[in-house]
């Protein structure tokens, strides 16, 4: 009773730090009753958030959290797979299409008009100064004409010296109206690019806003999926130049010799606009229930992993895989204390997290000090779950002499006893429980004198009359021998003699050490007084 009372206590107060530690010997049921006491409650509350991970568009080594109401986060995460795949397909589409190739060629054409009629009136002046201007792989050269003739340079050097000094000037004249043709023409193209990337820039926000619209419309109710999908638009229509390539099929565009390129590199152009689910509740009613029996550091925060091909390491915000803290929060988490302990870096990461309330992914590692491979930091995620550890009272009291935040944030004990009171209401929940457990395992039920004799059991391990055990764990062990002892004996109830042969046998199989014992005694090698009293 004093051990449900705290667990309800510690399972309703929303306050911070009142998590729960329940604490008792090995083998009396502690975890069995703490599920089942959670399983009565977690359909009550309200399911928590999906949890995903998006790219950070101005600083992707730190990718942003989103919260989405149950079941949406995968909507959403189909929906950013299904623009991706319209950015493959579609996109390519609209610049294949006849009347973006003439609005190309009339961009073009328009400056191409300016920029030879700049060329014709350099080419007028030259001519009128007598001189010819010729293209060249390093640009526009000035030729002197001799008699409408190009002067070639030796001919130049035999000319007079005022000649040649007038033809000099000439050319220094013209030479300072070509450097300005020339930058006016370079301004020409750069408004042509300019021109033309307008025109690419107005052709994607116009397809991919009619994608962008209708989510916008869906997810009106949730400001960072809005803000998201706005980043996700401007960056497309950004890198429109690299979109509107259409993709290469296999080996397609490769020369020979190249190395091979790995088969997540035609997926980095889109990879970005993708949602990483974390944490689905698609499928959950109620709060979650976690129980990690293995609670490493990467177990409780999760990982981010990589990609390596031919030595390079690649790793985004796809590759952030969820811990057992991102799934049971808004729930509850269940840890046996000692797995925990033992692990390196769970403890203090967990008291940290605790503290903060947030869940952050990072690397080992960086928890030691040491420098890693450049990595990504995603932003924490708000933690908000009861953290409920089991172990041996032992714990408890070393922890709570020895470290000093754990008073703090673990101040609920539920403290499991070895033995109850025998009353009618405990012999009813005892039985309930027992009855629970065979029809969970599949055993026979016990007939009446089987139940008195399962009961006469209990008794003689509290060792009182007026006391029951609660050594659930010995108790399930003698149901399910007891169990086996009826199906060899083809009965379809436990009777109080497949209790008895369960007992017998096993004392058998475990009292080798007790008759050996036994037999010194009857051989008079121990010696047992009986008489007198003596203090020890």
């Amino acid at each position: 009773e004093r051990a449900v009372t705290a667990l309800d206590f510690g399972l309703e107060i929303d306050a911070h730090g009142f998590n729960i530690f329940v604490a008792g010997p090995e083998g009396i049921g502690k975890m069995t009753a703490t599920l089942a006491f959670l399983e009565e409650r977690v359909a009550k509350r309200k399911t928590p958030s999906d949890w995903c991970y998006v790219n950070n568009f101005e600083d992707p080594d730190h990718p942003r959290p989103i919260a989405l109401p149950a079941g949406e986060g995968r909507r959403f995460q189909r929906e950013m797979r299904t623009i991706e795949e319209n950015l493959r397909v579609e996109l390519p589409k609209a610049f294949e299409r006849e009347e973006y190739a003439k609005k190309r060629e009339e961009i073009v054409k328009r400056h191409a008009r300016e920029r030879e009629a700049l060329v014709e009136t350099l080419n007028r002046k030259a001519r009128e100064a007598n001189f010819l201007l010729q293209s060249t792989p390093y640009g526009l050269m000035l030729i002197p004409l001799k008699e409408g003739r190009p002067l070639p340079e030796e001919a130049f050097r035999q000319l007079p010296e005022a000649e040649q000094t007038a033809i000099q000037e000439k050319r220094r004249e013209l030479e300072g109206e070509t450097q300005r043709v020339l930058k006016e023409i370079y301004r020409i193209e750069q408004r042509i690019l300019e021109d033309l990337q307008r025109l690419d820039e107005q052709i994607a926000r116009y397809i991919v806003g009619i994608w962008i619209d209708d989510l916008e419309e869906k997810y009106a109710h949730l400001p960072e999926v809005l803000a998201f999908l706005k980043a996700v638009e401007n960056d497309i229509v950004a890198n429109v130049a690299t979109l509107k390539a259409p993709p290469k099929q296999n080996g397609e565009g490769k020369r020979e010799g190249t190395p091979i390129a790995p088969p997540w590199s035609e997926d980095l152009p889109y990879r970005k606009y993708r949602v990483n689910l974390l944490v689905d509740h698609s499928d959950q009613k109620g709060a979650p229930v976690i129980v990690e029996e293995n609670p490493t550091y990467l177990n409780l925060f999760g990982r981010i992993e990589k990609e390596t091909h031919l030595g390079a390491i690649y790793t985004d915000f796809t590759m952030i895989k969820s811990g057992a803290l991102h799934r049971a929060n808004g729930g509850y988490l269940v840890i046996p204390v000692e797995n925990l302990l033992r692990s390196p870096f769970s403890w203090p990461a967990l008291k940290r997290a605790l503290r903060s309330r947030a869940v952050r992914i990072e690397e080992p590692a960086e928890l030691m000090g040491f420098s890693t491979v450049k990595s990504l930091s995603p932003d924490p995620i708000p933690l908000d779950l009861k953290i409920i550890l089991v172990g041996p009272s032992l714990y408890y009291h070393l922890l709570y002499r020895f470290d000093a935040d754990f008073g703090e944030l673990f101040k609920v004990k539920a403290d499991f006893d070895t033995r109850m009171e025998n009353t009618s209401d405990n012999i009813r929940e005892f039985l309930g429980f027992l009855c629970a457990f065979c029809e969970k395992q599949g055993l026979r039920h016990l007939d009446r004198k089987g139940v008195v004799r399962l009961l006469e059991f209990a008794a003689r391990e509290a060792d009182d009359q007026e006391k029951l055990s609660t050594h659930f764990g010995k108790l399930s062990d003698l149901l399910q021998e007891a169990d086996f002892w009826a199906r060899k004996a083809n009965a379809k109830l436990i009777r109080a003699s497949h209790i008895e042969r369960a007992i017998s046998e096993h004392r058998f199989r475990s009292g080798l050490l007790q008759d050996r014992i036994q037999e010194a005694i009857v051989r008079g090698t121990y010696l047992i007084d009986t008489r007198g009293s003596a203090v020890g």
